[in-house]
């Protein structure tokens, strides 16, 4: 179920506790979950800002899944994250890099098979969007129906090519989410909306790259017609609230059950591909983490993770010992 934020009416029947809470100093900060899921995050956290009020401190945390180099957005009136980052970061100085080549080799030939994760990531989200989500591709491929009706450029693309446009740019999607907004994208959304067209472009699951541009371009807001940017803004909102749980689907809940080469790694927030880091990267994240959100959780478990600290300690040894893994393991004891 999801609760319409946006709306005056259901944020003040939601937040009525929570503010008075604050009010009487019965609380002096929140834990925000699934943030990713608001229709317009910004929006929500500069109205929740001003309706807590600047009289005291308060800090408000937020549950979002930073991937890979990305940040927590600078315009965010938040004082960090719930965390998942952290365990990421420590994860990779828990596990031994010199293990990546012969863990891989031993987990290939129990496999049967070389699995290339990227490829696996952008194969799960595509049947993830046809099927778990085909509701909300629906209804994201009649808006761009409709958009590319208005133009003469566009009027000849069917449906069922601006379905595969959307399935493609939504499964090449790097992060959880872009956060456009009626302003448009920002730097870091114009770079995002850019890989994906890219990646989009190279899998040929779209035979005309013009209605892959297309889709971009809404995407960006970037039409000339202000009903249609209007138009465009209800589509983008759609698709940026879906691309979240797309990942979180097909990434979280399918393929880190799938793609088994060190089961430590697959963690909420986590990048099974990303095998070990150096000790000074670790101090590197951490020095960032103090400048950027000082007041961020540091959790080593959450809710959400799926092995606790002390089964995911004993699984990064084995990147220490896989040659004893792997001779213990069914392929080896051929």
């Amino acid at each position: 179920m999801g609760v319409r934020m946006e709306q005056p009416s259901v944020f003040e029947e939601t937040h009525r506790l929570m503010l008075a809470l604050a009010e009487d100093g019965v609380i002096d900060g929140l834990r925000l979950d699934h943030v990713d899921g608001l229709a317009d995050p910004l929006a929500y956290f500069r109205k929740l800002r001003e309706a807590i009020g600047d009289e005291r401190p308060f800090i408000v945390l937020v549950e979002k899944i930073l991937e890979g180099s990305e940040s927590l957005r600078s315009d965010w009136p938040v004082q960090g994250t719930t965390g998942y980052e952290f365990i990421r970061a420590l994860g990779g100085v828990m596990t031994d890099p010199e293990g990546e080549a012969p863990l891989t080799a031993a987990y290939d030939s129990f496999a049967g098979e070389t699995a290339d994760y990227e490829t696996l990531v952008t194969a799960t989200k595509r049947h993830i969007f046809i099927r778990n989500l085909a509701g909300e591709l629906d209804v994201l491929t009649g808006l761009a129906h409709q958009l590319a009706q208005a133009e003469l450029a566009t009027r000849d693309y069917g449906r069922d090519t601006l379905r595969r446009a959307v399935i493609e740019l939504g499964a090449s999607l790097p992060v959880y989410r872009t956060y456009v907004d009626v302003d448009g994208p920002r730097p870091e959304d114009e770079a995002l909306i850019a890989r994906a067209e890219t990646a989009a472009r190279s899998t040929r699951e779209v035979e005309d790259d013009g209605a892959i541009d297309f889709i971009a371009r809404i995407w960006r807001l970037d039409l000339p017609d202000p009903a249609a940017r209007a138009e465009a803004l209800t589509f983008v909102t759609r698709l940026q609230q879906t691309t979240g749980p797309l990942m979180a689907k097909a990434v979280e809940d399918t393929l880190f059950y799938r793609y088994n080469r060190l089961i430590a790694l697959n963690e909420v927030g986590g990048s099974p591909d990303e095998f070990g880091a150096a000790p000074a990267r670790f101090h590197e994240d951490m020095a960032a983490r103090r400048l950027h959100q000082p007041f961020g959780l540091v959790p080593t478990s959450t809710h959400d993770t799926k092995r606790g600290e002390d089964a995911r300690a004993r699984l990064y040894v084995l990147s220490e010992r896989p040659e004893a893994w792997s001779a213990a393991s069914p392929s080896g004891r051929r």
